[in-house]
């Protein structure tokens, strides 16, 4: 999964219960590696601005001119944290055009 918004719309956690895992350099970007647990009664009580898309997820998140970005695979495996760190390494950030 692949998210990008406003930093101002963003919540202050990637999703609900998050352990921070640390910083990774990925590509032309430094992430923060997130662990985001499992479905619960929390997670679906608490989340308000789409945490809970990322549940049972290990993320990477990064932020670039204000744009929050995200990247995330459903399992907390070595195997995930690799295609993660290929596929953000391989991203192109484009910025929405028109007005």
């Amino acid at each position: 999964m692949v998210e990008a918004r406003a930093h101002t719309d963003s919540p202050p956690e990637p999703c609900i219960g998050a352990t921070r895992l640390g910083d990774i350099a990925v590509g032309r970007w430094t992430a923060t590696e997130w662990n985001c647990p499992e479905d619960s009664v929390l997670v679906q009580r608490e989340a308000r601005h789409g945490e809970g898309a990322h549940a049972g997820h290990l993320l990477f998140a990064w932020n670039l001119d204000g744009i929050d970005y995200l990247a995330s695979a459903h399992g907390h495996t070595s195997v995930n944290r690799e295609l993660l760190k290929n596929a953000v390494s391989s991203m192109e950030l484009v910025r929405p055009s028109g007005g």
